[in-house]
């Protein structure tokens, strides 16, 4: 088995921690650019800005700015809640 030295291990550990902090640096850039491009977005078009902040509400918000009818929704629940009352037929993996 090959035992790392300290230094070594000191290191490993150094870049991997470097590598996590950057990767986090990045979502928070993105995010942060992301909200503010919603922000200004809901703002163009008469929502509130806040509604942008919100999870699957600003979703919402941003298919009704677009249009989408409610049978929309209506096509989208039934669909997202199919899957969970089906019995299964037709999506085993058994083959005969």
């Amino acid at each position: 088995m090959n035992d790392l030295s300290a230094s070594e291990a000191a290191f490993a550990g150094g870049f991997l921690g470097s590598m996590f902090m950057m990767a986090l640096f990045a979502l928070l850039f993105y995010y942060v650019i992301s909200a503010i491009a919603s922000w200004k977005i809901f703002e163009k078009a008469g929502e509130k800005g806040w509604k942008a902040l919100i999870p699957f509400y600003n979703t919402y918000i941003l298919y009704k700015i677009v249009g989408m009818q409610k049978w929309f929704w209506v096509i989208l629940a039934v669909c997202f809640f199919s899957s969970f009352f089906n019995d299964g037929a037709g999506y085993t993996s058994e083959r005969n």
